[in-house]
């Protein structure tokens, strides 16, 4: 996964890949600006918006077990001492992942070969379990990457019917209650959408989708972002993508910061907002932002010391650095001791 720019119709379906959904029975709030939805928007979060500068979850194995622990990023991009918040299953039949987070709420699945069977809902900064609800298939597939879901706040949650499905040539995005497990929400059909992405407003996700018109090899093809205002279905386009970019985090309103894998990891911005340049080798993997955008973060393997400690899997210690998205800067933020593992950076 140009500036702000509200689209029409017409406009709308072509930077986001045929939609094809109905009119809502209420108007869009913004005047010219279509919806997506095939059915009424959910009402917007009440209550003040959360605090904090994000967070990065890391996980251990520890026999059956998967202790979930917080790293509290701080404002200057440093990570805070780590903190146990929940301990899930690790077992051949269920494994416990980092889906998403806001602020403290924390969303927690419970899979089963690649899938969720339920959500647990935690609270963060009290390290308290809040509710668990059946959520059969919600989320998951490998990577968590062909049904991404998206904490949009303690009680709600956006999620995909399963991408690249060839049996579902185009995909519907939901806003499910995490209280009672209903559909508030539904929006689409989008054709060839990649991704869905929070963002600092609690009603609003980013969307990445393809080029439908660029349909022979190589895969993957270019292809567009957008917000999507799941309170009126309204979309808004921020613009064109290359191939192979996926999406890590938003940059203020008009922009997106994203990344390529293909030919060793780089990174780009989508819209008008700068940063500075940021170097990165094959040992890198993207994990996210801090969630002002002022901080970028990394998993780094570095290369073993010699031969030997290679073909004994041993060598320099895996860490996670901070780049400042703001001058390029890295350094190291935290080391990984053997057998943990990052799991999300959530805003």
């Amino acid at each position: 996964m140009p500036g702000r720019v509200a689209i029409v119709a017409a406009a709308a379906c072509a930077v986001l890949a045929a939609c094809t959904g109905t009119a809502p029975p209420e108007p869009p709030t913004s005047p010219g600006v279509p919806s997506a939805s095939t059915s009424p928007g959910v009402p917007s979060a009440s209550g003040p918006p959360a605090t904090g500068n994000g967070s990065l979850y890391t996980s251990r194995t520890d026999a059956s077990t998967k202790p979930i622990i917080r790293h509290p990023i701080e404002r200057d991009g440093t990570l805070g001492p780590g903190t146990r918040v929940f301990t899930g299953p690790a077992t051949e039949d269920a494994y416990a992942v980092v889906l998403d987070g806001v602020g403290p709420a924390l969303a927690i699945g419970s899979l089963t070969q690649y899938w969720t069977g339920s959500i647990s809902v935690i609270d963060a900064d009290r390290a308290t379990q809040t509710r668990t609800l059946d959520a059969p298939e919600w989320c998951g597939g490998e990577g968590l990457g062909y049904n991404p879901c998206v904490l949009l706040d303690a009680t709600r949650i956006v999620r995909s019917s399963r991408l690249g499905d060839p049996g579902l040539p185009e995909e519907t995005i939901y806003v499910s209650s995490l209280e009672t497990g209903q559909t508030l929400a539904q929006f689409g059909p989008f054709a060839t959408l990649l991704d869905i992405q929070g963002t600092a407003d609690p009603n609003t996700v980013l969307i990445t989708t393809t080029d439908v018109a660029s349909q022979s090899p190589p895969e993957p093809r270019p292809g567009a972002v957008a917000l999507l205002d799941v309170t009126s279905g309204a979309l808004t386009a921020i613009g064109a993508h290359e191939a192979g970019w996926g999406t890590l985090c938003p940059l203020g309103t008009d922009s997106v910061l994203g990344w390529v894998a293909e030919g060793g990891p780089t990174v780009s911005v989508v819209g008008p907002a700068q940063v500075a340049t940021v170097t990165l080798t094959d040992r890198d993997t993207p994990l996210g932002c801090s969630a002002d955008g002022r901080w970028l973060y990394v998993r780094s393997i570095p290369s073993p010391a010699s031969e030997e400690s290679a073909a004994h899997e041993q060598g320099p210690q895996a860490s996670v650095d901070r780049i400042d998205l703001a001058t390029g800067a890295r350094e190291t933020a935290l080391d990984l001791p053997d057998e943990q593992w990052t799991e999300a950076i959530t805003r």
